[in-house]
């Protein structure tokens, strides 16, 4: 807890740092001699920092827990599908294995095939039963999806552009630094920051590929085999609702992913450069 209120200490340091280099002046509202006044205003610091610190990490935590939830529920329903292509294929040989009997026996001893048609009968109904539980799971998986992108959309926003403004800054005050202890804070603190931001695009990653890992399993699910129309039916609307991303979106704007994350990276090293470009031509 303390190495991450460090570093969380650092982001106000690291804005205020190149304004020092740009001869932007600042003003202290205390003696800038008075050790008493520093001394005071250093443990205010550390008790706001710890403050949001633990706000963040309680609300990150949260976040991710439940994108988490969001993730297992997608794989339940591809996991479901494995099971209804194993009755699928049970149901097949069923039918073949009486086919083959019918072909070799007289017509009188077809009765003998009774049971194994109830069998069949029998797996089709919990094929139908199966499928609309798992029509109804979907939708609720959908349901809570939508929760969290309408709860978190604008956060996620706001997370991206202070995430990549406070990595800018403290990349360059690590650079431009002369005290290695300057250094060491403000590039681990911008080496966490990214690393909780690739976390958030990792998870919104796993939420768009396991979303279509459900209409890949419902398609792969031997369907074709099925001659009940009903079943079909429910297969085909499982696979037409899967077929649209449900990744987390940044507010109105592009989905969150890796790619979002290389996009990230980018324009955090744009920003880098031309501080860097500022710099040198101010001196």
């Amino acid at each position: 807890m303390v190495v991450l209120t460090i570093v969380r200490m650092s982001l106000l340091s690291a804005i205020l740092e190149p304004c020092r280099k740009f001869f932007i002046g600042i003003k202290f509202p205390f003696e800038t001699s008075n050790d008493f006044a520093y001394f005071g205003l250093h443990l205010w610091i550390i008790f706001v920092g710890s403050t949001m610190n633990i706000i963040l990490l309680l609300t990150e935590g949260f976040t991710y827990g439940l994108i988490v939830v969001l993730i297992i529920e997608f794989r339940k329903l591809r996991e479901t599908f494995v099971q209804i292509k194993e009755k699928i294929e049970e149901i097949a040989k069923l039918k073949k294995k009486i086919r083959e009997k019918i072909l070799k026996s007289k017509s009188n001893e077809i009765k003998k095939f009774h049971e194994t048609q109830l069998k069949i009968n029998e797996l089709n109904l919990q094929l139908k039963l199966q499928l609309h539980h798992l029509i109804i799971d979907h939708s609720s998986t959908l349901d809570i999806r939508n929760d969290l992108q309408r709860i978190f959309s604008k956060v996620f926003l706001v997370n991206f552009f202070t995430t990549t403004f406070s990595v800018c800054f403290q990349a360059f005050n690590a650079i431009t630094s002369p005290d290695i202890a300057n250094f060491l804070t403000y590039f681990f603190g911008s080496v966490f920051q990214s690393w909780m931001l690739f976390i958030q695009c990792r998870f919104g990653e796993q939420v768009k590929n396991e979303s279509f890992a459900v209409a890949e399993a419902a398609y792969f699910c031997d369907w074709e085999e099925i001659e009940n129309v009903e079943i079909k039916k429910k297969i085909l609307i499982i696979m037409m609702r899967s077929q649209k991303s449900e990744a987390f979106k940044i507010w109105k704007f592009s989905e969150i992913s890796l790619e979002q994350f290389i996009k990230f990276a980018s324009a955090t090293y744009s920003y880098f450069a031309l501080l860097k470009y500022v710099n040198e031509k101010s001196h």
